[in-house]
Protein backbone atom coordinates (compact mmCIF):
# COMPACT_ATOMS: atom_id res chain seq x y z
CA UNK A 1 0.00 0.00 0.00
CA UNK A 2 1.40 3.44 -1.05
CA UNK A 3 2.16 6.18 1.46
CA UNK A 4 -0.41 8.61 0.61
CA UNK A 5 -3.37 5.42 0.70
CA UNK A 6 -2.29 4.18 3.98
CA UNK A 7 -2.17 7.88 5.54
CA UNK A 8 -5.96 8.02 4.02
CA UNK A 9 -6.70 4.92 6.08
CA UNK A 10 -5.11 5.82 9.14
CA UNK A 11 -6.91 9.25 9.14
CA UNK A 12 -10.21 7.50 8.63
CA UNK A 13 -9.63 5.12 11.61
CA UNK A 14 -8.59 7.80 14.01
CA UNK A 15 -11.63 9.70 12.93
CA UNK A 16 -13.90 6.50 13.68
CA UNK A 17 -12.22 6.41 16.65
CA UNK A 18 -12.85 10.41 17.70
CA UNK A 19 -9.11 10.38 17.15
CA UNK A 20 -8.08 13.82 15.97
CA UNK A 21 -5.03 14.47 13.82
CA UNK A 22 -3.71 18.34 13.68
CA UNK A 23 -0.52 19.32 12.05
CA UNK A 24 1.15 22.28 13.16
CA UNK A 25 4.07 24.69 13.35
CA UNK A 26 7.16 24.79 15.84
CA UNK A 27 9.54 22.78 17.94
CA UNK A 28 7.76 19.48 19.42
CA UNK A 29 7.68 15.96 19.37
CA UNK A 30 5.17 14.00 17.31
CA UNK A 31 2.54 11.32 18.87
CA UNK A 32 -0.33 11.26 20.83
CA UNK A 33 -1.53 13.24 23.62
CA UNK A 34 -4.17 14.14 25.74
CA UNK A 35 -6.23 17.43 25.67
CA UNK A 36 -8.80 18.16 27.49
CA UNK A 37 -9.41 14.10 27.89
CA UNK A 38 -9.58 13.54 24.32
CA UNK A 39 -6.78 11.97 22.45
CA UNK A 40 -5.19 14.31 19.81
CA UNK A 41 -2.23 12.97 17.59
CA UNK A 42 -0.34 16.26 16.93
CA UNK A 43 2.90 16.26 13.81
CA UNK A 44 4.87 18.85 12.67
CA UNK A 45 3.76 20.33 8.80
CA UNK A 46 7.08 19.71 7.41
CA UNK A 47 6.41 15.96 8.31
CA UNK A 48 6.67 14.19 5.23
CA UNK A 49 4.04 11.47 4.84
CA UNK A 50 6.18 8.64 5.53
CA UNK A 51 6.19 10.39 8.71
CA UNK A 52 3.24 10.95 9.35
CA UNK A 53 1.75 7.48 8.79
CA UNK A 54 4.06 6.04 11.41
CA UNK A 55 3.21 8.92 14.11
CA UNK A 56 -0.70 8.34 13.34
CA UNK A 57 -0.01 4.16 13.22
CA UNK A 58 2.25 4.50 16.41
CA UNK A 59 -0.58 6.29 18.09
CA UNK A 60 -3.61 4.60 17.14
CA UNK A 61 -1.33 1.26 18.38
CA UNK A 62 -1.55 3.00 22.03
CA UNK A 63 -5.44 3.03 21.53
CA UNK A 64 -8.48 0.26 21.97
CA UNK A 65 -7.96 -0.86 18.27
CA UNK A 66 -8.54 -4.61 18.57
CA UNK A 67 -12.72 -4.99 18.44
CA UNK A 68 -12.86 -2.72 15.44
CA UNK A 69 -12.10 -3.90 11.83
CA UNK A 70 -8.98 -2.71 10.24
CA UNK A 71 -7.97 -3.78 6.58
CA UNK A 72 -5.24 -6.41 7.03
CA UNK A 73 -2.46 -4.47 5.29
CA UNK A 74 -3.44 -1.32 7.50
CA UNK A 75 -3.58 -3.26 11.08
CA UNK A 76 -0.34 -5.13 10.01
CA UNK A 77 1.77 -1.67 9.37
CA UNK A 78 0.20 -0.31 12.67
CA UNK A 79 1.07 -3.65 14.61
CA UNK A 80 4.54 -3.44 12.98
CA UNK A 81 5.23 -0.18 13.73
CA UNK A 82 4.15 -0.41 17.47
CA UNK A 83 6.58 -3.50 17.33
CA UNK A 84 9.21 -0.63 16.41
CA UNK A 85 8.34 1.80 19.05
CA UNK A 86 8.79 -0.54 21.65
CA UNK A 87 11.57 -2.16 20.65
CA UNK A 88 9.80 -5.68 20.93
CA UNK A 89 11.54 -6.48 17.00
CA UNK A 90 14.39 -4.87 15.32
CA UNK A 91 14.53 -3.03 12.40
CA UNK A 92 14.57 -4.58 8.84
CA UNK A 93 16.57 -3.12 6.73
CA UNK A 94 16.63 -4.08 3.04
CA UNK A 95 18.27 -2.83 -0.34
CA UNK A 96 17.27 -4.18 -3.55
CA UNK A 97 20.15 -3.77 -6.72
Amino acid sequence: MKPKELHKELLEIAKNLGVKVRKGDGKFRSGLCMVNDAPVIVINKTTPVEGAVSVIAKGLASLEIENIFIKPAVRDYIEREADLATGEKDFEFKVNY
